[in-house]
């Protein structure tokens, strides 16, 4: 009787135990709305190191040398007055209408990789009155998104790249 008690309770702890490895774990998957954060946390932070975050791994080493911190900060100085921070609002997301493949080609064949693209879409954002609503690529790796390293630097970035 008591080993049927026992064995019951660590059933249960184990479910348990199961159940928040899942929470946790749900919780470190990288959204398009993460994405965007922290693209603005980065640009508010002026941090070259978050920006690079936003990248696959494999992309990581070429956009930290492509990036400029003196452009950032002149940016940040010019654009954002008063000491306010850039809001970054998603206005829609959309599916891209290339061939996820050809997506996957071009990175791997880019970046000398062999990756697996789940998704790849469009993301129009607003973060400034001056700048209308550019369009961020995304592609979705490993179920985390990225910005697409295939694509342009999309705006703002490309105002930190080095000439």
């Amino acid at each position: 009787m008591k080993n049927k008690k026992y064995l019951t309770i660590i059933i249960i702890l184990l479910i348990f135990l199961l159940f928040i490895v899942f929470i946790m774990s749900k919780n470190k998957t990288r959204t398009i709305d993460r994405l965007i954060n922290q693209l603005e946390s980065a640009l508010n932070e002026h941090n070259i190191e978050m920006i690079v975050e936003l990248y696959p791994d494999f992309y990581r080493d070429t956009i930290r040398q492509n990036l400029s911190q003196t452009k950032i900060d002149e940016f940040y100085n010019k654009v954002i007055l008063n000491d306010d921070k850039i809001q970054i609002e998603i206005v829609y997301v959309t599916n891209s209408d290339f061939d996820i493949k050809k997506v996957e080609s071009d990175i791997n064949k880019k970046c000398n990789t062999n990756i697996h693209v789940q998704e790849y879409k469009y993301v129009n954002i607003n973060y400034h009155e001056d700048f209308g609503k550019p369009t961020i690529a995304v592609v979705k790796i490993k179920n985390n998104y990225y910005l697409d390293p295939s694509s342009y630097y999309p705006e703002p970035i490309q105002y930190f790249i080095v000439d």
